[in-house]
């Protein structure tokens, strides 16, 4: 799970330095319901035949379920995890993957509440406790998901995501040193780990350790070449260390692998004014504004540069 935190750069009238990083937070959580859609399709035909086998056996039919839903087949995946639970109402793990799909389908509330399900059912069900406290960062209740995190890694000391979301929590609530730590250990342990990469170069940019955080960055893109938001933050750390033409080519790659992270026009725009070219600063500007996304408050900015720069009112 990734903290998804962006670098926008700014312009600040009379700061020590002309552009200053100011940070966007997009709330976005690893869940255990990455999908993997390759390993997965065989999970989907190794369940398919064992429910064949077993058409009324509920870890059967909850197991083909949870491989239909990291196939990314939603609406199978709910027929299997209901069939499962009416035939074992007391059965939690049906219950955490119903909250799984919810989660997606972006319906919380709903996602809380099999999340919770599963827990009273089976308090040692260390996937729940980690999905619940992704719930609970999700609505801000930073210390509820605090406990559930911790109660999810001394459950399964091996779930590397609950180190690296409980990481996520602490970065929330500034604890920048722990939330290091977890990071390091989910890497140590797991060194394909690209959020872990990410999230820890993100506590180097907080601290101004440039210089460290972009090979975090680079490590995630070698682990995930489309790793948008890795791209996006290395183009930040490019950027500051004055290396224009290399930030300019991250923030393309990162239009080309999603054109609607509209926020790298506007670090586009800022990156151009560095080199002068008012031209080309303009025009990113502009379709940063176009976009009508990337939040208000820095498309009235984008605006107001336009008009700095083309001398209009």
């Amino acid at each position: 799970m990734q903290s998804a935190e962006y670098f926008l750069k700014r312009n600040y009238v009379g700061a020590s330095r002309r552009f200053a990083p100011t940070v966007i937070i997009s709330l976005a959580f690893l869940l255990l319901s990455f999908f993997r859609n390759a390993v997965w399709k065989n999970e989907v035909t190794l369940w398919k035949d064992c429910v064949s086998k077993s058409e009324k056996k509920p870890r059967a039919l909850s197991n083909l379920g949870r491989a239909y839903f990291f196939a990314r087949s939603l609406d199978d995946a709910l027929i299997h995890l209901n069939k499962a639970i009416r035939l074992n109402p007391g059965y939690s793990d049906p219950y955490n993957h119903l909250g799984s799909i919810y989660k997606v389908k972006g319906d919380y509330l709903m996602a809380k509440r099999y999340y919770e399900k599963a827990v009273e059912l089976n308090s040692f069900n260390a996937e729940a406790h980690n999905n619940l406290g992704a719930i609970y960062r999700e609505e801000g209740n930073l210390s509820l998901a605090e406990e559930e995190l911790r109660k999810a890694k001394a459950l399964k000391p091996n779930l590397h995501d609950a180190y690296n979301n409980l990481g996520v929590v602490f970065m929330d609530e500034g604890k920048l040193d722990l939330a290091a730590r977890e990071f390091e250990f989910v890497i140590n342990v797991k060194p394909d780990y690209a959020e872990a990469y990410f999230n820890l170069g993100t506590i180097f940019y907080r601290k101004g350790l440039i210089e460290k955080a972009a090979p975090c960055f680079t490590q995630a893109i070698m682990i995930n070449p489309k790793f948008v938001s890795a791209h996006f933050n290395l183009a930040a750390t490019l950027y500051d260390r004055k290396m224009f033409r290399e930030a300019i080519s991250e923030y393309e790659r990162v239009l080309s692998l999603d054109p609607d992270f509209v926020l790298s026009y506007f670090n586009l725009g800022e990156v151009y004014r560095a080199l002068g070219d008012r031209t080309r600063a303009v025009e990113c500007y502009k379709k940063f504004v176009a976009s009508g996304k990337g939040g208000e408050k820095y498309r009235i900015e984008a605006y107001n540069v336009i008009k700095e720069l083309t001398g209009t009112q």
